[in-house]
């Protein structure tokens, strides 16, 4: 499975599914050509193997682009795409309830809760003595997922918020009877000691609200909640709250064991925060699933990808731990971005930049396009690697003497040749590389590197070509609103000049009232009717004649549609199958 291959390049080696599961990194200057190049190639080719994963959308048009590859390749059927109103995925609860073994454990839905918000907010500011509050807020979750989940009822953030929120604040108030009849955290404690008697976790979760929450100092116990409320409130928002928070239309099984692409559609120019949130949790509860799939099903296992294009919105440090194992995974995570400073930018600066170096060091493929940014070039240059070269000096000289304006002097030339280590590929080269488009005749260039593989170029990366598509959906684009426009206009024009053929002999013979007012109409629709069939007949002739006129021109329109599309996808088809089209080519 491993070996299938995806493409050939230029130098007649294969790229296939395992190269691909050690991760690719693309990088290029906006306008490069990297989308429309190298990034949709690779696209297709994984929608073609029928892989299943996620695709994360900084821009607006991110999903609409999906959903085009997704026709071009028949996966229709297959998007899953996660928008502000559609679909929704219960994180706690899936983990509660999820197959395998460790599901269900209160230690790792605690630890499920600390991985997602060390992911989605970035900690900053100083606390008093933070371990101690850290640990003391994990008690407390801790014991409040116990409760919930003794419930047999959706674990759910927000149910988890009302356990820990109504709790007692102190001994006076555990007693109150208004206090039992109106608090979650009373109900559940009842409910969940009733059903469980002999349940030690319950036992402790039980005591620890009942007893040890309310003799807690005012300050300890405010400042417990209030590190749990800091925690909980990028998950309890809108739309994370609405999205993760509620009930599951989708699981990451979904594309993992059933090849659906499971489209992220809350855009981050759009959503800003609360779409890189979205797009982080997704990211992070496939990386957790795809990792427990098992084995014995080796030969049966689909590929899947993770793919983001600007992906310095989503990385988190758990990739680096991930792509360590996600060639035994079968899962290949494509990275999309333009340049290291937008990258460090993200990461907090200087300081993230070992942990930048150590992500990229695990994406093996690298696919740099035209860029101008010197970091970025100088990193590429440095990838590719350094070696020993020959580099010839030539010397020349010429002795004067007396007699020079009469004879000639003595002119020396001298070259030599002196091994040095230099650049394989200099840093200028990267901003030379063509980047599409009508000036290029479409054509897109790119430097190929794989680490750790010599190609039959005898080097360690090869330069290759990309044949631009249009990207628009023909589907799309031949049935455009001014055409369906044309042909409702069209329909109308006919139907009123059907009924103005056979309204004036209608009123003229007696058939139908000549006047609009409603009382003439009640007293007609009381008299018998007379009916002149030959007229009827002609008028009823003239009517289909009309019907049928409009019919055919809407059925010629639509084959003329269809021809276009098929000639347009027959040749997308030959481009895709043919390897010197829509491959890497020289």
């Amino acid at each position: 499975m491993l070996s299938a291959p995806i493409f050939r390049l230029p130098t007649g080696d294969e790229w296939n599914i395992g190269d691909a599961c050690q991760g690719v990194l693309i990088l290029g200057a906006t306008g490069s050509g990297k989308s429309s190049g190298s990034a949709d190639m690779l696209a297709i080719k994984m929608l073609r193997l029928g892989a299943g994963g996620i695709v994360l959308c900084v821009k607006v048009d991110e999903a609409s682009y999906w959903m085009e590859l997704a026709r071009l390749t028949g996966r229709e059927k297959d998007i899953i795409r996660v928008t502000e109103s559609q679909e929704s995925f219960n994180i706690f609860d899936y983990e509660l309830r999820r197959s395998g073994r460790g599901a269900g454990l209160t230690l790792n839905l605690v630890n499920l809760f600390r991985q997602l918000q060390d992911l989605v907010e970035s900690k900053g500011g100083q606390k008093l003595n933070p371990d101690f509050w850290e640990r003391a807020c994990v008690r407390l979750i801790s014991n409040a997922i116990q409760l919930q989940c003794a419930l047999d009822e959706p674990l759910t953030l927000p149910a988890i918020s009302d356990i820990i929120l109504t709790a007692p604040k102190s001994d006076d108030e555990a007693d109150d009877e208004q206090w039992k009849k109106s608090s979650k955290c009373c109900r559940a404690c009842v409910k969940a000691f009733l059903k469980q008697k002999g349940d030690f976790d319950i036992k402790r979760a039980v005591n620890y609200f009942l007893n040890d929450f309310p003799t807690m100092g005012d300050r300890q116990r405010s400042g417990i909640t209030e590190t749990w409320e800091g925690l909980a409130d990028p998950l309890l928002r809108t739309p994370i709250r609405q999205k993760f928070c509620t009930d599951t239309t989708f699981t990451p099984e979904d594309a993992i064991d059933r090849g659906k692409i499971i489209v992220v559609d809350l855009p981050v120019k759009e959503f800003d925060q609360a779409g890189r949130i979205a797009g982080v949790i997704v990211k992070f509860l496939f990386q957790k699933a795809v990792e427990r799939r098992r084995a014995a099903s080796e030969t049966s296992r689909r590929p899947c990808f993770i793919w983001a294009d600007e992906f310095q919105h989503f990385v988190t440090s758990y990739d680096m731990v991930f792509q360590q194992t996600a060639r035994s995974s079968k899962t290949s995570t494509v990275y999309i971005g333009q340049n290291l400073p937008t990258v460090l930018a993200q990461l907090g600066g200087q300081q993230g930049e070992p942990w930048m170096k150590g992500l990229f060091g695990n994406l093996l493929t690298k696919i740099f396009h035209a860029n101008d940014e010197a970091q970025t070039n100088k990193f590429a240059a440095d990838v590719i690697g350094e070696d020993w070269q020959a580099i010839e000096t030539v010397s020349a000289g010429e002795s004067r003497n007396i007699l020079t304006p009469l004879l000639s002097g003595n002119r020396n030339v001298n070259a030599s040749f002196s091994p040095q280590v230099k650049h394989i590929l200099l840093p200028i080269t990267f901003t030379r590389l063509r980047t599409g488009t009508d000036r290029n005749n479409g054509i897109v260039d790119a430097v190929f590197f794989q680490a750790g593989r010599k190609f039959s170029n005898g080097l360690n990366f090869c330069k290759v070509q990309f044949k631009q598509r249009q990207r628009s959906n023909p589907q799309t684009a031949m049935s455009s609103p001014d055409e369906r426009q044309q042909s409702t206009a069209l329909m109308i024009t006919g139907m009123v000049l059907c009924l103005w053929l056979s309204h004036y002999p209608a009123v003229r013979w007696g058939w139908l009232p000549g006047t609009l007012d409603l009382r003439e109409w009640m007293k007609f629709w009381n008299q018998p009717i007379i009916v002149n069939w030959p007229v009827t007949a002609l008028l009823f002739s003239i009517g289909m004649i009309f019907i049928r006129i409009i019919r055919r021109e809407i059925i010629v329109q639509r084959v003329k549609r269809q021809i276009q599309e098929a000639k347009w996808l027959k040749k997308r088809i030959r481009q895709d199958t043919r390897d010197d089209e829509h491959q890497p080519i020289e």
